[in-house]
């Protein structure tokens, strides 16, 4: 599969909520580290790939960091992180110890779907969401 298609399978999941992401992503973090891996940190043959193994990188951090935080127990150490995500690891280490210290917790959520919140709760959806509206 090409990084490209996979970076957009993961936003479309994300998409769809802390859910989706415990049961479908956070299980797929450590192959998709695997796969990423080599085009951010080694030699590239395609500036193609290596963007979207970045894009890929920053929408897991962004959407999994939180839901990772109501999942996992602290204290955070990078190398749990980092033995069961992989590469991915510290970064989402790192994204999990920043969201446990901002008092209000933001939890990615469908956009523009008029659906309601699995919690009962209403979340605040964060600013740099992409919005999906449907006519």
């Amino acid at each position: 599969t090409p990084l490209a298609s996979l970076y957009g399978a993961i936003s479309g999941l994300c998409e769809l909520g802390p859910e989706v992401i415990k049961a479908l992503v956070i299980p797929k973090i450590k192959f998709i580290s695997e796969r990423i891996e080599g085009y951010l940190e080694g030699v590239v043959l395609s500036n193609v790939d290596k963007t979207a193994a970045g894009h890929i990188k920053s929408a897991l951090v962004k959407s999994v960091a939180p839901v990772l935080k109501t999942i996992r127990s602290p204290p955070d150490f990078v190398e749990d992180y980092k033995q069961e995500y992989g590469y991915l690891g510290p970064a989402l280490c790192a994204a999990v110890a920043k969201a446990r210290t901002q008092p209000a917790a933001v939890t990615p959520s469908p956009s523009g779907t008029g659906g309601s919140l699995s919690t009962g709760q209403q979340q605040q959806t964060p600013v740099a969401t992409k919005t999906i509206v449907q006519n």
